[in-house]
């Protein structure tokens, strides 16, 4: 994963790792709890890729991994 870009409204990062495998992107609002879901699923995307959100007022304390 690359450095958190935000512009034009936008939250997102580059992905980049292995080909072949899926990718799952998983949030969470609270790191105490542990409890993580997924935000996005691919199977086996051409690397690397950018992944993004639209920055709004229920996700602006997410954290994503």
């Amino acid at each position: 994963m690359s450095e958190i870009v935000l512009t034009n409204g936008q939250f997102g990062f580059w992905i980049e790792g292995d080909g072949g495998p899926d990718y799952t992107i998983v949030s969470t609002s609270n790191l105490v709890s542990g409890v993580w879901t997924p935000a996005y699923v691919t199977n086996s995307p051409v690397l690397p890729f950018f992944w993004s959100i639209p920055v709004s007022s229920t996700n602006h304390t997410e954290l994503y991994k």
